[in-house]
């Protein structure tokens, strides 16, 4: 299914508006869409919003045998997916161009500016490696697709944990994520990508973070890949505007202020999401609670009920929980005289 395109006296709206230096959202020249970074349950799992345009990135690995010419280096691999409830003109099983595009874009920010350690990904040389995969879908396209997928992309490495391992001699062993905590992925630079909207005969006037009629109306765009020593990481320009090298410096200031923007807000979100674990991780219950929930369970199930005829099965079972709630009290005092009777034997279990 096709897009519907804009009209003539659409175009020529943004088009003058752009030149005017307004934009249909209020947003100055330089402005980022309002951006959510969620993280999930799971390491490795994020969402993105940039605007209107959503994107969920989760990052996996496994245990694979190395390339025989790189055989002390793990792999990495980037998968994007346009989801066809993004957009109107994104298929089921298709893989439309522009999503080749992203790809291939996100690959170079990440992958060959060697972002990530492949090193140390290696567990034995020549016979065990990690190979991470990292898949972004789109959910919603509002626009500036290869900011969120990138933002995604890094944040989701960020956050995601590898099971511990341990090697001694020829004994691999892979901990459990519940039994050793798990290690970070080795990131050495942090490349985020800034996207610009060329509009003129010439390109002469960009904007930041184009939006999705604004691309509809846009001569080229140009995509600049950055991390925080001011490092260009990447560069990717489409259309056929032109750019002198003027304008192409003054869009790369602009981009090494808006990187460390975003740089700054995916740290923020990292901490936070770091501090909501730690207060999550549970405290040991006391021996009083431990007693109360196995009372609890044996006053619930050796309680007995007496069946009244002429009820249905819904007064049954209240009448059944009713006798067991009534039935808990008695025990639990029985079971707590029990518990501080021999307290004493377990006063050095290190339990509060």
């Amino acid at each position: 299914m096709k897009e519907v395109p804009l009209s003539q006296n659409e175009r020529d709206f943004l088009e003058q508006s752009l030149a005017a230096g307004a934009r249909l959202d209020g947003r100055g020249q330089y402005d980022f869409r309002g951006i959510e970074l969620h993280f999930g349950k799971d390491r490795g799992h994020l969402e993105v919003s940039l605007g209107e345009t959503k994107v969920l990135a989760q990052t996996s690995c496994e245990v694979v045998e190395p390339p025989a010419h790189r055989p002390t280096e793990g792999l990495i691999r980037y998968s994007v997916e346009l989801s066809p409830m993004a957009a109107p003109s994104f298929e089921v099983g298709r893989q439309p161009l522009q999503g080749v595009e992203i790809q291939r874009i996100v690959e170079r920010a990440l992958k060959e500016s060697r972002a990530v350690e492949t090193e140390s990904l290696c567990i034995v040389a020549g016979e065990k490696v990690w190979a991470v995969r990292v898949d972004i879908t789109v959910l919603d396209h509002g626009g500036n697709l290869v900011d969120a997928v990138a933002l995604a992309a890094l944040g989701s490495l960020l956050h995601f944990r590898k099971p511990h391992v341990d090697v001694i001699g020829s004994e691999v062993t892979i901990h459990t994520l519940q039994s050793h905590v798990p290690d970070p992925l080795s990131v050495h630079h942090r490349p985020l990508c800034v996207s610009f909207g060329l509009f003129g005969a010439a390109g002469e006037a960009a904007v930041v973070d184009p939006g999705l009629k604004e691309e509809a109306v846009a001569v080229g765009t140009l995509t600049l890949a950055l991390n925080v020593h001011r490092e260009v990481c990447a560069i990717h320009k489409l259309g056929g505007a032109t750019l002198s090298a003027d304008q192409l410096l003054e869009c790369m200031e602009i981009a090494h202020v808006k990187a460390g923007e975003l740089a700054a807000q995916l740290e923020d979100a990292l901490k936070a999401d770091e501090a909501a674990r730690s207060n999550e991780v549970a405290r040991p219950p006391s021996l009083l609670e431990l007693s109360k929930q196995r009372i609890t369970a044996a006053a619930r199930s050796t309680a007995e009920v007496e069946m009244v005829p002429g009820y249905d099965d819904g007064h049954h079972a209240a009448a059944a929980t009713a006798a067991a709630d009534a039935a808990v009290p008695m025990a639990l005092a029985d079971g707590a005289a029990e518990l501080f009777a021999g307290g004493s034997a377990n006063s050095g279990s290190g339990w509060n």
